[in-house]
């Protein structure tokens, strides 16, 4: 943004100083404001080329991510259905063992 009131502030002080030159001088001060802007526009084309270029970088890693994230989704289901399974049993398991504790009269702690 600094960059770019430098620029404004030049172009600003061109055309003042174009409005004071004779015409010949003028027109070459007008060639030389119409190069600088030109330059200018080159520039800043190629910036907004660039960061184009990184968004779509960007935006490809966010589809990559978005693959790993799906890949490891079934996986993790499994795992979860895997302590879920794994908790039942041991519910389970442990009321077979409270079950044959009173059968036979023997405490478990």
């Amino acid at each position: 943004q600094q960059q770019q009131q430098q620029q404004q502030v030049q172009q600003q002080q061109q055309m003042q100083v174009l409005q004071q030159q004779p015409p010949q001088q003028n027109q070459q001060a007008l060639q030389e404001s119409v190069a600088l802007n030109n330059t200018l526009i080159e520039e800043r084309g190629a910036a907004i080329q660039a960061i184009s270029g990184e968004v779509e970088a960007l935006g490809e890693l966010f589809v990559e991510v978005a693959h790993l994230v799906d890949a490891q989704s079934a996986p993790l289901d499994q795992f979860g259905d895997d302590v879920a399974k794994a908790h039942a049993a041991t519910v389970a398991a442990n009321r077979e063992l409270e079950r044959a504790a009173n059968q036979k009269g023997c405490a478990i702690a």
